[in-house]
């Protein structure tokens, strides 16, 4: 089977040169985590086969854990897997034994280290390396009611319900108000109590001037400055 996949894919791999596998949660599901120390869950089948494919490919084999070698080699031995599991000479730089998988605590040189919570270093700046492991936070804006809404108008924000239908309804103030009468002549839309100006509806049929607020809008809670296109 190695021979077969090694044909159809050219893996890019040396043979000869170590492959170290992590043990807890990669070969040892560790599905609960460290709890007592113990090495209570199962083997990950698939991570066996892979050892197992690379080993007879030619590729050293070991697994380099924080846990001391003696309880992974005893645990491993029990599972009566393809091989035995032994413990690395520690004055050894480089593990070159196919017929067995070592064992240590330190770390030895590998051309592939598989572990589930590496991270694979490629020169990534600090931006980058924040960006590749968060999460986008989608602001959201802060509700208001009514009085907070009307004071948003007032300085100049465009507001609307998030309960309107509508996405791109919203009120605005609208000021140098005018009007053409019938005889042609432009009026000016001053008043004594609030001058030149009045709150605008901005829907979809149109702009209306002068609107009044429903019951149902005085009482919302849910006003927010109106979202971006």
């Amino acid at each position: 089977m190695s021979k077969i996949i090694e044909q159809e894919y050219d893996l890019k791999l040396e043979k000869g040169h170590a492959i170290c596998f992590d043990f807890d949660g990669v070969i040892h599901k560790y599905r609960e985590g460290w709890k007592d120390g113990s090495i209570y869950d199962e083997a990950n089948p698939e991570v066996l086969d892979l050892m197992l494919f690379l080993q007879k490919a030619g590729m050293p084999i070991f697994i380099c854990s924080t846990r001391n070698p003696i309880q992974i080699i005893e645990w491993w031995n029990k599972q009566n897997f393809w091989c035995k599991a032994i413990s690395m000479n520690d004055k050894e730089t480089f593990w070159k034994d196919v017929e067995h998988v070592g064992v240590t605590n330190m770390k030895k040189p590998a051309q592939m280290y598989i572990d589930d919570r590496a991270y694979k270093y490629t020169g990534q700046t600090v931006k980058e390396f924040i960006l590749e492991n968060s999460e986008k936070i989608e602001k959201k804006e802060k509700s208001m009611d009514f009085g907070e809404a009307i004071k948003k108008v007032k300085e100049g924000k465009q507001v609307q319900r998030e309960g309107w239908n509508g996405k791109n309804q919203y009120i605005e103030l609208a000021t140098n108000i005018s009007y053409t009468n019938t005889k042609k002549e432009v009026i000016n839309a001053e008043h004594e109590a609030i001058g030149n100006k009045a709150i605008a509806f901005v829907g979809t049929s149109g702009v209306q001037l002068g609107w009044l607020a429903s019951q149902a809008d005085m009482l919302a809670e849910d006003w927010k400055i109106k979202e971006e296109e």
